[in-house]
């Protein structure tokens, strides 16, 4: 307690001494806020001076614009006076000239007669000949069209006669192909039996009498039609019942008739088996864009090949303004470009008004489909030389493929590579194409291609008599390498090539160095021929 008591008094010790300096500053702080009530009250007396000038300018201000807002009222009611003044004077204007102008129309109305009854004698026999000109013009006009015109139709029948013969014309040829087709079936199915008395030639051919009535009225059908002869079909009758078979049965069996060429020729179309001066065997495919169809030439019935595959540009897109001539152009272009391993373009031609072009018929593999064999190092040099063989033929013709991939390459069963697409509009081609499509986006794409033929040896475990070659792989770095590196501060791995024929030379020196397997070569060619398909190369691509 006593600690406590002693801390207590010094603290009132310190407080009494803070009071006392409190008290000793009171008198100069009394002086401070007299010194500052005083300068607040000249501050105000400041301002209050200050509020009584403005109060004045503002009186002055106002009386200032009421005396212009009165001078203003005054000569808003002088203008309005004016004004008033203007409106009746045009007023009276206006009516003045009305009267004057009605004068005028009196005047001119009385001068009118006056003329009219002057040369009322004059007019009639100017009309008179003005007429009777009129008349003989129209007379020689219409002499001049009726002469035109019957030219015209002189021309336009002897253009009909002349499409009419031509058509009559194939129709006849093609009648007779159908002929001469079925007197063969009926020859090779007559092989080996016994021989028969000759049938002779009859209006009517005699059928069997347990013949079906629809293969008596198919067969009567054809005959009718002028397709087949008499001893022929009675020949297929006989054989149809023979084989215990329908006659349309036997017929799509042999091949002789297709089942479009069937279905047109007992629907009475058979106009539609003649395309200009193609015989029609199949129709392939039918899009918006083009009809592709298996075609007979007669004009080259003598050579090796004589069935084609025909694709006609369909009627919309033959009203474009654009489209039927690039169709005609680079097709052109793909039948001047002509190498041994391009998929031919034969003809481009004009049938109905719109264009078409004709191509080989190609049966083979595409190069997905290949087997092992085809990455033995000899055969894949073989194949690669082919392929660039073709590339630089169609890049040396000015023709850029844009869509190059494994089904771009077919391998037929006598060894012949060949390279489809080229020629082909991009509109008209399926899938999309590479945009600004370049040679060296296509070497690019070639460059992946023939990386997959590499790799065809790992589908199957088959022994490899060797590694697949440096240089080989050489060829396929050069071909996928970029022109300039990405990064600015690395070294490209291997300069591109910079064209197909660059290419197509180191391929062929390559293929000097490189052994080759004929074995390998021919278990490739037998695995083709056992298992391509009929159907034709561009169908199954598009499909």
């Amino acid at each position: 307690w006593e600690a406590d008591r002693a801390e207590f008094e010094a603290f009132r010790a310190r407080v009494g001494a803070d009071i006392d300096a409190l008290r000793a500053q009171a008198p100069e702080l009394d002086e401070q806020a007299k010194l500052a009530l005083e300068r607040l009250g000249a501050a105000r007396d400041m301002l209050r001076g200050h509020l009584n000038e403005l109060h004045e300018f503002a009186r002055t201000g106002r009386a200032d614009l009421e005396a212009a807002r009165a001078q203003i009222q005054q000569e808003a009611e002088r203008l309005r006076e004016r004004h008033a003044e203007l409106d009746r004077a045009r007023d009276e204007h206006r009516a003045s000239v009305a009267a004057f102008r009605q004068q005028i129309i009196e005047w001119q109305g009385t001068v009118a007669d006056i003329r009219r009854q002057l040369a009322s004698s004059e007019t009639r026999i100017d009309a008179k000949q003005t007429a009777a000109a009129e008349a003989a013009t129209a007379a020689a006009d219409a002499t001049r069209r009726l002469v035109e015109e019957s030219d015209k139709l002189r021309r336009e029948r002897e253009e009909l006669t002349a499409r009419r013969t031509e058509v009559e014309r194939h129709l006849s040829d093609m009648r007779e192909w159908y002929r001469k087709k079925l007197r063969e079936l009926a020859r090779t199915n007559a092989k080996g039996d016994e021989p028969e008395p000759a049938v002779p030639r009859l209006h009517a051919p005699s059928a069997p009498d347990d013949l079906d009535p629809g293969d008596r009225q198919l067969g009567e059908l054809l005959r009718t039609r002028e397709l087949v002869d008499p001893e022929a079909l009675t020949a297929l009758w006989a054989e149809a019942v023979r084989q215990r078979r329908s006659l349309r049965q036997m017929l799509l069996a042999s091949g002789a008739v297709t089942l479009y060429q069937l279905a047109l020729i007992e629907g009475g179309n058979l106009d539609a088996l003649v395309l200009g001066r193609f015989r029609v065997i199949d129709r392939l495919r039918v899009s918006p864009k083009e009809t592709l169809y298996r075609v007979f030439d007669p004009k080259r019935a003598g050579e090796k090949a004589s069935t084609f595959l025909l694709r006609h540009l369909a009627e919309a897109e033959a009203q474009d303004a654009v489209r039927p001539d690039e169709f005609r152009q680079r097709f052109g272009a793909a039948r001047d470009a002509a190498h041994p391993n391009l998929a031919g373009v034969i003809e481009v031609l004009d049938i109905g008004g719109r264009p078409a072009a004709v191509q080989e018929w190609l049966s083979g593999l595409f190069s997905g489909d290949w087997p092992a064999h085809a990455a033995h190092p000899g055969c894949w040099v073989r194949l690669a030389t082919m392929a660039a063989g073709a590339i630089d033929a169609a890049h040396r013709a000015g023709l850029v493929h844009g869509r190059l991939t494994s089904d771009s390459f077919l391998l037929t069963s006598d060894g012949a590579l060949k390279v489809t697409g080229f020629g082909e509009p991009p509109w008209l081609a399926p899938g999309a194409p590479t945009a600004d499509a370049t040679p060296g986006t296509d070497l690019r794409a070639f460059g992946q291609v023939l990386f997959g033929w590499s790799q065809l040896a790992g589908k199957k475990r088959v022994s490899r008599t060797k590694a697949f070659p440096e240089a080989l792989w050489n060829v396929i770095r050069r071909l996928e390498a970029d022109a300039e590196p990405p990064m600015a501060d690395t070294v490209a791995a291997a300069q591109p090539y910079g064209s197909a024929g660059e290419l197509l030379a180191d391929l062929q020196r390559i293929a000097r160095e490189t052994p080759f397997s004929d074995d390998a070569w021919e278990k490739l060619l037998k695995h083709v021929a056992d298992n391509a398909p009929d159907a034709p190369a561009d169908l199954r691509k598009a499909g």
